[in-house]
């Protein structure tokens, strides 16, 4: 990103502001020069040019996974373990956060022009690399334990599961954390170095590829310790869960030594945890709805990854924006307040770059759940291509998109009045909402199409039942 003459007038404006010396700018003036900084960076169409082809494989890498998944389910893995069935939304929902977070943080640096050297660039990924190895860890291990409680209404407590199902986990974690960190640090170097803006690029690929990288190592994982922990008694799992424990204080060690994880791994937590507890909201309401509309669950990854990926990218272009422009944490741009960005009207209709960037993102949505609707059409077993649910699931996407880019607005300015870096937390909060909202809205179009229009939700009957649904006594191995 270029330096310019705008980014510095800001910047010493905004040190004058601090140290009390009474050079301000005026509002129209401030408004103005922080519109320079966005325009400087880039416009709208370059906005558009450069996310379409992320988006379009943020979409593909959604319905891949989905596809992968639905495949993978009738495998021994999931067929003997049926608490790993349980773990898989957890799981991706957390490392998810951990990843899309890492890649916003990533491209917040590079534009701020702190990745320029190689050295730079490695020392900052060797941090980030033990820092998000260290949040996958515990995230991975908590997630297990939430689908080992969850799994209890349905199965007995097994030790055996409850192991493998462990060390699956945090094996999936530490080797796809590693493999995301080097994939998304050369994503964001590479768009750097061929004048693309890492914001728009970074976030989608990370959430899209982190999904199906994650699930492939899982069922991979879990499959080859499977045959291990019948004969042997879940030996070897045991040993690798608790190696696994062992290492993490080292990579606690070297996140926490440096100032740029530091904050992260003292104080990023909270964000992950919130988002763990609204995430388990929609998961609550898709377990009703699928036993409602079984062609449900064909098109939800699709309509809570999609809304998820489209205001993580705007999240990370908010934060870049308050962080290049020199205002402090804590601190507002000049002449606004927390109630100016409640303002559900800015969003659309101000004048400033965030709002066409939201514009663009919000309508251009449209073709991209048009044809990925078709897509799943095509390739799911279990619904009919209707015209009218074509149509209404658009419009359904677009309420939520544009309640996320709204709330966007609201949580990014918010967290930096309390002085919390936004980068660390928003895209975590956001993409949970957009799980709770996206799974509420589905099931709300499905419902209303029942009602109102019977033939554009015909599903066949699901004649198999699914895996979480089996009898806890056929899937007992070991002794």
């Amino acid at each position: 990103m270029q330096q310019g003459y705008p980014i510095d007038r800001i910047k010493q404006n905004n040190r004058e502001e601090v140290s009390g010396s009474g050079v301000n700018l005026s509002s129209t003036d401030s408004e103005t020069a922080l519109e320079e900084v966005k325009a400087h960076i880039e416009t709208c169409w370059t906005f558009l040019g450069q996310s379409s082809i992320p988006f379009l494989i943020s979409g593909m890498g959604l319905i891949a996974a989905g596809l992968f998944f639905e495949r993978a389910q009738h495998w021994p893995f999931f067929m003997n373990v049926p608490e790993a069935v349980v773990l898989v939304p957890a799981l991706l929902g957390l490392k998810g956060n951990l990843e899309t977070t890492y890649a916003s943080r990533l491209s917040t640096l590079s534009n701020k022009g702190e990745l320029q050297k190689k050295e730079e660039v490695l020392w900052t990924l060797i941090y980030n690399v033990c820092l998000i190895e260290t949040q996958a860890i515990a995230m991975s291990f908590f997630a297990a334990l939430i689908s080992l409680c969850l799994s209890l209404i349905h199965y007995e407590f097994q030790f055996d599961h409850a192991v493998l199902v462990i060390a699956s986990a945090m094996s999936a974690a530490v080797v796809a954390s590693v493999t995301l960190a080097c994939l998304i640090a050369g994503v964001v170097v590479l768009a750097s170095k061929c004048g693309v803006n890492p914001d728009n690029v970074s976030t989608p690929i990370a959430a899209s590829i982190g999904d199906l990288v994650t699930l492939a190592v899982l069922v991979g994982a879990g499959s080859s310790m499977l045959p291990t922990c019948m004969e042997q008694q879940c030996l070897l799992s045991l040993a690798i869960a608790i190696g696994i424990l062992l290492v993490t204080p080292i990579f606690s060690y070297f996140a926490i030594s440096t100032e740029h994880t530091k904050g992260v791994m003292l104080y990023g937590w909270w964000s992950i945890i919130v988002a763990a507890l609204i995430g388990s909201g929609g998961g609550l309401i898709l377990q009703k709805a699928v036993t409602v509309f079984p062609g449900l669950a064909a098109f939800h990854p699709l309509i809570t990854g999609l809304g998820g990926n489209r205001v993580g990218v705007q999240s990370s272009r908010q934060c870049t924006s308050l962080h290049i422009c020199g205002y402090p944490l804590g601190t507002l741009p000049d002449h606004t307040t927390v109630w100016t960005y409640l303002n559900p009207l800015r969003v659309f209709c101000s004048t400033g770059l965030d709002s066409k960037v939201a514009i663009v993102i919000l309508f251009g949505a449209a073709p991209f759940n048009v044809f990925f609707v078709i897509l799943i059409f095509l390739t799911a077993k279990n619904v009919h291509f209707t015209w009218t649910f074509v149509g209404c699931y658009v419009l359904f996407a677009f309420v939520q998109l544009a309640i996320l880019l709204y709330l966007c607005q609201v949580i990014v300015h918010v967290l930096w009045q309390f002085g919390i870096d936004p980068d660390h937390s928003a895209i975590p909060l956001l993409t949970a909402t957009s799980d709770l909202l996206g799974t509420g809205l589905l099931y709300a179009l499905f419902l209303f199409l029942q009602r109102f229009a019977h033939y554009a939700i015909k599903c066949e009957t699901v004649t198999q039942q699914p895996v979480i649904a089996m009898n806890g006594t056929n899937t007992t191995f070991g002794t």
